[in-house]
């Protein structure tokens, strides 16, 4: 990804970002936003390098869970597998439902009901 702020100093990052990261970044930057990033995202300010424990992404039919060396895929029908990084199955690998059920728990409070 490239992005270019006119007047801003050239850098490069090599942490893990995801597309979640966009709308903090431009908000703050472009639009001088000034609320916690918590108010409106799930992602960080591209800058932030801080680790992360997890990324989530999705589609409209499936999401997952990437974590360093692991990728948890979970369907629109309920199955889901578990994978490297490079997409070979680890074998008896399982979902930890805490950690799933604390991602969606924080995902969900931008949701309307």
């Amino acid at each position: 990804l490239m992005i270019y702020k006119p007047g801003g100093v050239p850098a490069q990052h090599n942490h893990w970002t995801c597309h979640y990261d966009l709308v903090p970044t431009i908000f703050t930057d472009v639009f001088g936003c000034k609320n916690k990033v918590s108010d409106y995202s799930m992602g960080r300010h591209l800058n932030d390098s801080s680790a992360r424990s997890y990324i989530m992404v999705g589609s409209n039919d499936n999401f997952a869970i990437l974590q360093p060396g692991r990728i948890t895929s979970i369907y629109f029908d309920g199955h889901y597998d578990i994978t490297d990084d490079r997409m070979n199955e680890i074998p008896g690998a399982t979902i930890d439902t805490k950690q799933l059920n604390d991602i969606m728990q924080a995902s969900k409070v931008y949701y309307r009901k």
